[in-house]
């Protein structure tokens, strides 16, 4: 589980390095350099839930309306155009990708919160 964190770390990493030249970049680096520090701190099963809860509504948010420019860059898409290189879609996948991982370090925070209330309340 360790190296998995580490692995998403890494990618939120490369993701800011990436979008450094993009239409956004600070949004997209600040968004991605804290996902990254939260992918770093879940590798000690510690987590920032108020920040993985501010983040995920903000990406639901952004997927919700984002999801019109991302269907239309795909009706208009011509053959050999490479869809990465279409902000919307980039920017939609973006969203998908750390939307999925807020919900995987809440579900992550609440199994160790509950597990570590049973130990607690636990009478030996």
């Amino acid at each position: 589980m360790r190296a998995f964190r580490f692995l998403l770390a890494i990618t939120f990493l490369i993701l800011a390095f990436y979008e450094t030249s993009g239409h956004h970049p600070v949004i997209w680096i600040l968004v991605f350099g804290l996902m990254a520090l939260q992918s770093v701190l879940a590798i000690f099963n510690f987590f920032i839930r108020p920040l993985l809860a501010v983040v995920l509504v903000g990406f639901l948010v952004y997927i919700i309306f984002a999801a019109g420019a991302f269907i239309d860059a795909l009706q208009v898409q011509k053959p050999g155009l490479n869809l990465w290189h279409i902000t919307p879609v980039r920017y939609f996948v973006y969203a998908g990708f750390s939307l999925l991982v807020c919900l995987y370090y809440l579900w992550q925070s609440a199994r160790i919160k509950s597990s570590f209330n049973r130990l607690q309340n636990h009478h030996s």
